[in-house]
């Protein structure tokens, strides 16, 4: 939409229209979780992790708060206020121990493109906080998925950075979840 200022001068594309901004966002977030209630099962419900709490040795851009890693919705993310450096990790702590069967890391703004993420790093699963199992590695791409053969007790896991990021781009986590079960889709 063009702007004329007050100098008289036409310059184009100046003031962007919006209408509703966020509505539909959470329209579409509260009729997930309504299918979720009415039918927890089925299988076009977007995954969800088991209930977690988030941490990292990572600091925090702005409101880009660790707890969106864990909130079910892939319109929020963590994001960092740096590059991490070798040994920072992403972590999440489930309520108690599970048999994980599957894991599933979103990083940068969307599934298809890269960008903010962790290029280099292990996803690794422990019982205790202490002892980690490796159960993967970062290969560039913004989506993690681990569907392991024999499942793992484990209460806690992370990514635990391995090496630097191309053009020390941050880190952005949109979800990081485990879970008992593959999903479907």
């Amino acid at each position: 939409m063009p702007d004329q200022r007050e100098d008289g001068v036409h310059r184009e594309d100046q003031i962007v229209p919006s209408v509703g901004d966020g509505v539909f966002e959470d329209f579409v977030g509260h009729a997930w979780e309504r299918l979720r209630e009415v039918l927890p099962e089925d299988p076009s419900l977007p995954f969800r992790g088991l209930p977690a709490t988030a941490s990292t040795t990572l600091g925090t851009y702005r409101d880009y708060t660790v707890d969106a890693m864990v909130d079910g919705d892939l319109s929020t993310m963590y994001w960092s206020d740096g590059p991490p450096e070798v040994d920072d990790e992403v972590r999440v702590e489930l309520e108690e121990p599970h048999l994980i069967a599957f894991a599933r890391v979103q990083m940068a703004q969307s599934d298809a493109s890269v960008g903010d993420q962790i290029y280099a790093g292990v996803l690794e699963l422990s019982a205790d906080g202490n002892s980690w199992s490796q159960i993967a590695e970062t290969d560039g791409k913004p989506v993690l998925d681990v569907t392991l053969p024999e499942p793992i007790e484990a209460r806690y896991g992370r990514i635990r950075v391995t090496g630097s990021n191309p053009g020390d781009e941050w880190v952005q986590i949109r979800e990081f979840g485990l879970s008992e079960t593959a999903p479907t889709r």
